[in-house]
Order: C-alpha cells, then sequence, then structure tokens
C-alpha cells in the first residue's frame, strides 16, 4: 500500500502535468481564434467596394534563401521563423507601368500582438545593421543587365541613356525605374500617357532587362493662329522659325520660347501682345492664340494752367486703340511741340479691367510759359545789337501766343506777333506780325559793281503778315500754307541810287505766297535722320497792293544721314527762280553763313539761284545732342545769276553773272548746345580768301 504521501506526490505531479497540458491548448486555440479574426477582418476591409485590393507579390523581392534585408521575424511561442504568409500584410503600394512587377495592395495594418505566455519572455527579431549604398547603386534588388529603349527617333540613344541617371550594374529599384521615365518625358517629345510611354521590366539571366517604350508625339502639320489682326499668319509663322516649323516634332518644352517669338514679333512691330498657352489637335495644328494689348482708359498727370482738352487735342491715341508704341511717339512729339511742357513722358501701363486692356498715363511737367528776356548778339550784317522781348506762350491755357519784341543798335526791329495753333478742329493756325525793321545790305553787285570790300547799306522794311497753315496729317509732317504780305520797303544803297531808277529800289509790295511742306527729320533743331522738302510759289501783283508784279518759285531739300552712333552727314539743295519786275530787295542772294561760306555777305545776287550744301557733323562731348559739343567739316557750292534792272537815262544794268558760275567755299566750325540755344562759330575759305562767322543757330 502506497504511502500517503507517495500517493498524494503522484497526483499532484500527474495534476500539475494535466493542468500545464490544459493550458497549452487554450493559449493555441487563443492565438488560432485571433489569427482567424484577423483574417475575416482583413478580407471583409480588403472586400469594400470599388477598391483593388489584389496582393501581388514582388517576384525579384529578397527571399531567406541568401536574400538580402533583414532577417525574418521568430514566432515567439514557437521560436520558429514565421513565414511571409504569417508576416506580410498586403500594401497598397503605387501602381506601376505594364509590365513593371513589385508588390501591391493596400498598406501595411497594424496587428495584435500576441498574448505573452507567463513566464515567458517574448524572443525580438534581430536587428541587421543598414549600410548605405555607394552611389548609383541601390541595395535590395537584382543587378540591371540591360537597358533597351523602344521608340526613340528624334532623340538619340546617348542622350537618352544620358538622361536617365541610371546604368547597367545598377541594382534594380521601382521607383527608380519610375523617375527615369518621367525624365525622359521631361524632355517633351513623347506622350505622357502611360498607354503610350511606360517601363517594361523582364527577366535576363541573374538580373533584369529595362525597355522604355516611349511614343513620340506628332510632328507639326500645320501652324494657326487665333485673335492676330495686326501681324499675318506668314508674318507670325515667319517669327516661329527659330523656333519650331511644319514637319518638326512637337515639343511641350516650347511653351515658353513661342510666347517669347510671338511677343516679340508684336515688339518689334510697335505693339504688345499676350500669348495664351497654345495648343496641339490630334491632326497635329498647333495652335497659338493671342491677345492683343489695347487701350483701355487714357489718363494725363501733371496739368496745372494747360486745358485738359488742348492736351487731348493732341493725343490721338484713344480707347479701343490698339496699344501703338508708334502712334504713342507721336502723341509725345506733338505734346512737346506745344512749347508750354518742360518734360513729356508716358507712365509704365497698367493692367485694366480685361485681359489685355491697359490704362497708359501721360505724365507732363509745364514749364514757364511767360517770358521776359534781354539779351545782345552779334552778326556780320547787323553788328552788336541789344533786344528786349516779353511773351506769353500758353495763353488762356490754349496754348495761344502773343508777344512784344525789340532790337536795336546797328539796326532796329520791333514787332508785335500772335499765333493760335488751334484755330480749327483741323489744327489749322493763324500767325499774325506786325513789324517795323532796319536791316543792312550789299546789292552793288546787282548793277554789276564788284568791290574788294563790304559795304552795306540800309534798307527799311514796314509793314504786316498773316499766314494759314493747315496741316494734311495726324502728325503734321506735311502742311500746305497760304500767306499774304504787304509791306513798304526802301534801299538807301548810295551806290545804287545814283544808277537805278527809283521805282527798282523803293515801293510797296503785297503778295501771295503758297507752300508744300513734307518734314520727316527726327529733330527739328538737331536732326539726325529724315528729311524736309518744300516748295513755294509767290505771286506779286496790282491786285494785291502791289507797286510790282512779278513770280517767284523757290525749292530747298534736306536730309540727314546718321554716320555711326555720333556722327551725321547733312545735304541740302535749293533752287530759286524769278520772273517779272522784280526789284532788287527781292532778288535772290548767294554768300555768307547761311549759303556759301568763305565769302561775304550778299556776294552775289540776281533773279536766280542754286545752291548746294554738305556738311559732316560729330558730336565730341555730351551724350545728348541737346546738351553737347559738336565738330563741323562744310562745303558749300552756288551762285546767284541772271536778271537786269533799269537805270537812269534808259540804261540797263546786269549783275556780275548772267548764268550760273559757281563758288566753291570750304571750311570746319564747331556748335556748342545749350538749354538757352545753340551757339557756334565756323571758318569757310573761297576764292577770294577766308573769312570767320559767329552764329546763334544751326546753318540748315
Amino acid at each position: 500500500m502506497e504511502s500517503y504521501a507517495e500517493s498524494t506526490g503522484f497526483r499532484l505531479h500527474h495534476g500539475i502535468l494535466a493542468h500545464a497540458i490544459l493550458l497549452a491548448c487554450v493559449l493555441t486555440l487563443s492565438g488560432i481564434a485571433v489569427a482567424v479574426a484577423d483574417d475575416a477582418s482583413t478580407a471583409k476591409r480588403d472586400s469594400a467596394p470599388g477598391e483593388d485590393r489584389t496582393f501581388t507579390p514582388d517576384p525579384f523581392a529578397p527571399t531567406e534563401e541568401g536574400g538580402k534585408g533583414a532577417a525574418p521575424p521568430v514566432d515567439p511561442f514557437t521560436k520558429e521563423p514565421r513565414t511571409p504568409k504569417d508576416t506580410e500584410e498586403p500594401t497598397d503600394a503605387a501602381p506601376t507601368a505594364p509590365g513593371l512587377p513589385g508588390p501591391a495592395g493596400e498598406p501595411e495594418q497594424p496587428t495584435e500582438e500576441p498574448a505573452e505566455a507567463p513566464g515567458v519572455e517574448p524572443v525580438k527579431p534581430p536587428v541587421e545593421p543598414v549600410v548605405e549604398p555607394e552611389q548609383g547603386v541601390f541595395a535590395g534588388g537584382p543587378p540591371i543587365r540591360e537597358i533597351a529603349f523602344e521608340g526613340l527617333e528624334h532623340v538619340d540613344q546617348a542622350t537618352a541613356l544620358e538622361k536617365l541617371g541610371m546604368k547597367v550594374g545598377d541594382a534594380y529599384d521601382p521607383a527608380r525605374a519610375e523617375a527615369a521615365l518621367g525624365k525622359l518625358l521631361d524632355l517633351g517629345y513623347f506622350r505622357r500617357a502611360r498607354a503610350d510611354s511606360y517601363v517594361h521590366v523582364e527577366q535576363a539571366d541573374d538580373g533584369v532587362r529595362l525597355i522604355f517604350h516611349l511614343t513620340e508625339n506628332p510632328p507639326v502639320q500645320a501652324i494657326a493662329f487665333q485673335g492676330n489682326t495686326v501681324l499675318s499668319p506668314e508674318q507670325l509663322t515667319a517669327a516661329l522659325s527659330s523656333v519650331i516649323s511644319v514637319g518638326d516634332p512637337y515639343n511641350e518644352q516650347l511653351s515658353d520660347p513661342i510666347g517669347e517669338a510671338i511677343a516679340g514679333a508684336y515688339w518689334d512691330a510697335g505693339f504688345l501682345a499676350i500669348v495664351l498657352p497654345h495648343t496641339l489637335s490630334a491632326d497635329g495644328t498647333l495652335t497659338v492664340p493671342v491677345i492683343e494689348q489695347y487701350i483701355e482708359e487714357v489718363r494725363v498727370e501733371g496739368l496745372r494752367k494747360t486745358k485738359r482738352g488742348l492736351v487731348m487735342d493732341e493725343i490721338h491715341t484713344a480707347p479701343g486703340h490698339l496699344y501703338d508704341v508708334g502712334q504713342i511717339r507721336q502723341d509725345l512729339d506733338r505734346l512737346t511741340d506745344l512749347g508750354v511742357f518742360e518734360t513729356v513722358a508716358l507712365a509704365d501701363p497698367v493692367p485694366g479691367s480685361q485681359a489685355g486692356a491697359l490704362i497708359i498715363t501721360y505724365e507732363v511737367n509745364e514749364a514757364k510759359t511767360g517770358v521776359f528776356d534781354v539779351g545782345a548778339g552779334y552778326g556780320p550784317k547787323d553788328g552788336f545789337t541789344g533786344y528786349a522781348a516779353i511773351a506769353e506762350r500758353n495763353l488762356g491755357g490754349r496754348g495761344r501766343r502773343i508777344g512784344v519784341r525789340a532790337e536795336f543798335g546797328g539796326t532796329y526791329d520791333y514787332a508785335f506777333e500772335y499765333a493760335d495753333p488751334f484755330l480749327d478742329s483741323h489744327h489749322t493756325s493763324v500767325e499774325l506780325c506786325l513789324y517795323a525793321r532796319r536791316t543792312r545790305t550789299d546789292l552793288a553787285g546787282l548793277a554789276g559793281l564788284v568791290t574788294a570790300n563790304q559795304a552795306f547799306a540800309n534798307e527799311t522794311h514796314a509793314g504786316g503778315v498773316i499766314s494759314l497753315v493747315r496741316p494734311l496729317d495726324t502728325d503734321r509732317k506735311r502742311s500746305l500754307s497760304l500767306t499774304y504780305l504787304n509791306e513798304y520797303v526802301s534801299n538807301m544803297d548810295p551806290r545804287l541810287l545814283n544808277l537805278l531808277e527809283p521805282s527798282a529800289l523803293r515801293g510797296r509790295v503785297g503778295k501771295v505766297s503758297v507752300g508744300l511742306v513734307n518734314d520727316s527729320r527726327d529733330d527739328v533743331l538737331i536732326p539726325a535722320r529724315g528729311g524736309r522738302e518744300s516748295i513755294g510759289v509767290e505771286q506779286s501783283a496790282g491786285l494785291l497792293g502791289s507797286d510790282f508784279t512779278f513770280t517767284k518759285l523757290s525749292l530747298d531739300l534736306r536730309r540727314y544721314y546718321p554716320l555711326g552712333e555720333r556722327g551725321t552727314i547733312a545735304l541740302r539743295g535749293a533752287y530759286g527762280h524769278g520772273r517779272g519786275d522784280i526789284p532788287v530787295f527781292e532778288a535772290f542772294t548767294m554768300g555768307g553763313h547761311d549759303t556759301i561760306r568763305g565769302y561775304r555777305e550778299d556776294r552775289f545776287a540776281g533773279t536766280n539761284m542754286l545752291l548746294l550744301n554738305a556738311e559732316y557733323r560729330y558730336r565730341l562731348f555730351g551724350r545728348e545732342p541737346s546738351r553737347s559739343l559738336q565738330a563741323i567739316a562744310f562745303a558749300d557750292y552756288g551762285d546767284a545769276f541772271g536778271g537786269r534792272w533799269a537805270g537812269q537815262g534808259g540804261a540797263t544794268f546786269y549783275p556780275e553773272h548772267q548764268a550760273f558760275a559757281g563758288a566753291l567755299g570750304v571750311g570746319v566750325g564747331l556748335r556748342w548746345y545749350t538749354k538757352y540755344g545753340p551757339f557756334g562759330v565756323d571758318y569757310g575759305v573761297g576764292r577770294e580768301g577766308g573769312r570767320g562767322y559767329v552764329t546763334f543757330r544751326q546753318t540748315f
């Protein structure tokens, strides 16, 4: 019979063993239940409507048998490695291009930690140290054995390989392959749709073969434009020729170059344009929409005395007009020509209320228009003179001018002047001048008297003149003038008084003049390009209140050509012809600063004249021509000739030259341009010697 202790120990031993077995079974069943619950939850989540949760394992992922990466996790109860089926959860990786293997599915979901057995510590999986791969090598994937391209036509393979940023021998990485595809697409020649351009992966020996399948954009079959009115499609197509032409493959990276080329063509033509994003149709038509910028509002700032209506009459740019640089420059010129502004400028345009609309502002700074001036001058004819003038150049804020002036000394000139440049809506101007003056002349040559020394005689004029000038275009470069003059003239040259009939030396002249002017000079005072052409006809007759009947024709042609940044070639040709009873004081004269330098004033006289001038003008100092010092070299050639005058006792007197006999004068000079006007000196040499001149204006 067993002892009580033995019996009790046996029962205890078997009881403990039984409880241990029972506990292990319970824990095992609990783990299975949890796993089943997790699988059911995952299945339910994966089966949510509208989502594709298919899991596709990466055939190139690392494996237990020699694959790289961390060691597989260990089951804390069995201490055996868990299989991917036990440890992996579906992941929702980014979709890959057709043919590209890799994980897909939902991101990894958190799982419940398994319950710990009493008294048993869970075994943590060992962590493998992370080693940074060398540049260009990606750990964790099979090596790339070959990189191939399909669809390359206008991009060579070497360029494509360089653009990839990856090479044969690198470890394959799906994200890296997708990034390389994106770099190829950024070249702009390929379609971006996934069905057209993608990367395909194939197994090759112990690695992979990458195939980049690319579909190029279609070639441009035609180029069309929308919204263009200023420039023709042919002009815009020519502007794009340096960027893209018909037959070239389309490149989506050309958006900026296309816009710059079209906007540049508009700017070169003097306009502004906004170029909208272009489109390429399925048939290969490249369409470029354009918005030509236009004026929404015109503003003027800086007016104080001048009437706004006067300024707006001079600004021809109006709301609804296109932004025209040439037209705006003409507006600025007209405002400057008013003579009432010290400065005129255009502010930077600002956007209007709609696309393409602009608001422009003309900024003016009014000058002091009241003038009181005194000074002195010198001329070869008049000698030293003094002068005083008082005037208002913006009477009533309408640009009208009124003034009186007086010059005195060896000669005199007293005058009252009034001008209204805006007599009507067509900008017809009227000018009135009443005067009394005494000048000095040397007309002895008209009677064939030639002296070695200059001898001036007095000549007086008293009367008035009224002129109407009508512009023939909006910029007033071409104009038609009508002038009536009536004056009493008396020449008191003692050398002629005893030779010519008194009627040839004094009397009343009434005449009408008609003139046509075309002025294309870039600057009236200091021209560097352009020209001026004028033709005029004068008719004097008894019906016009004249003691004489005669007709005079005059022609004046001037051209200016820039030569480098500082030089200008200036040319002039003039011709005059008179017929009838022409008094001596209406004869043409040649010689002196304004005609042929190197000869005395009025050296040659007659009823006909021909003159040629040539000058080379070079700016020595000063960035602005109006504040500069100019050096001048000149050559003058001309003559006044023909005509006859009745003398006392039935005699007839003829000038020195009955036919043209040209006189040549050459020389040099200086012009100093200041805010008060030009000051100059010239020295010319002719066949009769040399002469110097002091002047306060340009010769022509």
